[in-house]
């Protein structure tokens, strides 16, 4: 758990007591795992190391478990609970990959999609490719770690990739990169790869002398157009201002 979010967990068990059992499962040496709530747990060891005379007192939701109803329980507690990280998220689907032998199962048994397993393993395998060259780990978003995964597509070991395009253009720089932030080195990789060049910002599209979206193309030539706030526009007069707007964004010095 990041530190953070851990004093803040502290500070609600002090103030709130526990607000949730913990759902564990006896193991067959009669050891008590915990399953989900973990983060209470860790609450509570801590508030315990703070407050030695205090005596701290658990509440366990015991349960008589299949080996696939942990990965089931720290499931619905994951997706729909406290805030995880995307990497924590990743971590989790790894360990759960690893026991349970595809992602197709591990979707089947969190009952979850396999795009969603699959979008969090990204995570886990970007930070991998790129974790000592980032200062925090967790800041690595979902978004990142999908444009990554599309270019490198982890089929091999990044560091040693024979791609001789993209994926091999990444991880040289990647390796040449200094220690940053996750946020620059993804805006250094991506600058990088577009030749210097990144995509133009967007600007206001105007019917008179009101904003009613806004125009932007990206260096492969593609217009995007968002209309937010054109419902009151006449639509023939919408449609020929549109005409003159593609026009002038194709124009080299528009936008």
């Amino acid at each position: 758990m990041d530190p953070v979010d851990l004093a803040r967990e502290v500070e609600i068990f002090a103030e709130c007591g526990q607000r949730a059992a913990i759902i564990a499962r006896q193991l067959p040496d009669g050891v008590l795992e915990a399953v989900a709530g973990l983060h209470i747990l860790a609450a509570a060891r801590v508030h315990q190391e703070l407050h030695t005379e205090a005596i701290v007192e658990v509440i366990v939701d015991l349960h008589v478990m299949s080996a696939e109803d942990p990965y089931r329980f720290a499931t619905a507690e994951m997706e729909g609970g406290p805030a995880v990280s995307s990497l924590q998220r990743g971590l989790f689907y790894q360990r759960a990959v690893a026991a349970l032998g595809s992602e197709a199962e591990v979707a089947r048994v969190c009952k979850v999609h396999k795009s969603t397993v699959k979008r969090a393993l990204d995570v886990a395998r970007t930070v991998e490719c790129i974790n000592d060259k980032i200062t925090i780990h967790n800041q690595v978003s979902q978004r990142q770690a999908e444009w990554f995964a599309q270019h490198v597509g982890f089929s091999s070991d990044f560091s040693d990739t024979e791609d001789p395009t993209t994926a091999r253009r990444l991880a040289r720089l990647v390796n040449n990169s200094e220690v940053v932030p996750a946020a620059t080195l993804f805006r250094q990789l991506r600058t990088a790869l577009n030749g210097g060049r990144r995509q133009s910002a967007a600007v206001d599209l105007m019917v008179g002398d009101a904003a009613v979206g806004t125009i932007s193309r990206a260096k492969s030539g593609r217009i995007k157009i968002d209309l937010t706030k054109a419902g009151d526009v006449d639509l023939d007069t919408l449609i020929a201002a549109i005409h003159r707007w593609i026009a002038a964004a194709r124009a080299p010095s528009t936008i």
